[in-house]
């Protein structure tokens, strides 16, 4: 086996991958830097907030509205993990879009 499959087999995705996820925490992390010079305890407070907010609120209406769009399409959830085991944002806008239908009536 090459070192390059190999690297592939225990990784699950290209070097190029890796690569851009590094250069994405690099970022992330020098814009972290920048942000926490000035006000800490703002930067901080805003993001425990928004980590809060996401997790206690919009997460359980996300979940909601799956629910609601999978019972309204006359879908049965599936056991397990999905086709690609993961949910893209287009599956979640979309199933949004079937329970705002739902619930106002269209379709």
């Amino acid at each position: 086996m090459s070192p390059m499959a190999a690297f592939r087999r225990r990784y699950g995705a290209s070097p190029l991958h890796l690569l851009l996820v590094l250069a994405s925490f690099a970022l992330a992390a020098y814009a972290g830097v920048r942000l926490l010079t000035g006000d800490t305890l703002g930067v901080t407070l805003w993001f425990v907030g928004a980590v809060l907010l996401h997790d206690l609120v919009l997460l359980p209406c996300y979940a909601v509205t799956d629910r609601a769009a999978s019972a309204c399409s006359g879908r049965t959830r599936a056991r397990g993990r999905g086709r690609r085991g993961r949910a893209s944002t287009t599956c979640v806008s979309r199933s949004s879009y079937r329970g705002f239908c739902c619930w106002s009536g269209g379709h």
